[in-house]
């Protein structure tokens, strides 16, 4: 009928609505938890919490590139099916093809169950050139987006699932693409806080030290003086 047009468009015009208070919701309590949590693996179970108030979060991890090694660690990980990975190599696994691309990448399980080796060029939904040696065990559907800071890729935020080919979107990708940009500013700030306490540290314990040699020395130089009167 003539109406369904407008019908349509009122549909799409909620389903933005809604994605964008999702957005600015996650922004803010992300934005909140590098207030409010203590560390950062607290950060990053705070994270988890807020992207599976989002979408299906069950199998979650958070990918840091480490820049002096070049590997890629996983600084959260929680999973069904396996435990945490230990350092891989830039050339292993999803995670690798987000990170060298710098664009987030939803693949179903007819693309996640092929081995490709890393010669030919493989596109994955546009992404040229994401050759890549497979890594844990494969999912049904997997969802990861780059954790970009200042124009560059220190990661990878990934949500993945076992049973349900249909359990992430291009909504979903889009939703996630946006609040890993704050999610890479909330790990920037944690790790500059965590640095500064560092040195802070450091430098009590120098001064700590310090004040012991002084008051050594100076017991050092009184008990020859003593002696001698």
């Amino acid at each position: 009928g003539e109406g369904e047009p407008l019908i349509r468009a009122s549909i799409i015009d909620n389903r933005e609505r809604q994605r964008r208070e999702k957005i600015q919701r996650a922004t803010f309590e992300i934005s909140e938890a590098v207030h409010t949590a203590a560390d950062l693996p607290s950060l990053y179970r705070e994270i988890h919490t807020i992207v599976a108030g989002l979408m299906p979060a069950q199998n979650f991890y958070i990918a840091l590139l480490e820049p002096r090694s070049q590997m890629i660690e996983f600084a959260y990980h929680v999973d069904e099916r396996t435990d945490r990975p230990p350092p891989l190599p830039m050339n292993t696994g999803l995670t690798s093809v987000v990170l060298r691309t710098g664009k987030p990448l939803l693949v179903d399980h007819a693309m996640l169950a092929r081995k490709l080796p890393l010669g030919p060029k493989v596109t994955f939904q546009g992404v040229e050139d994401a050759t890549y040696f497979e890594s844990g065990v494969p999912a049904a559907v997997w969802l990861g987006v780059p954790l970009l800071l200042r124009g560059r890729a220190i990661g990878v935020v990934a949500v993945q699932d076992y049973g349900n080919e249909q359990a992430y979107c291009e909504n979903d990708k889009q939703i996630l693409t946006f609040v890993a940009r704050q999610i890479a500013l909330a790990i920037e700030r944690k790790r500059t806080e965590a640095e500064l306490l560092r040195t802070l540290a450091r430098e009590k314990e120098l001064g700590q030290l310090k004040s012991t040699f002084v008051s050594m020395v100076s017991h050092e130089f009184r008990t020859p003086l003593g002696i001698i009167q």
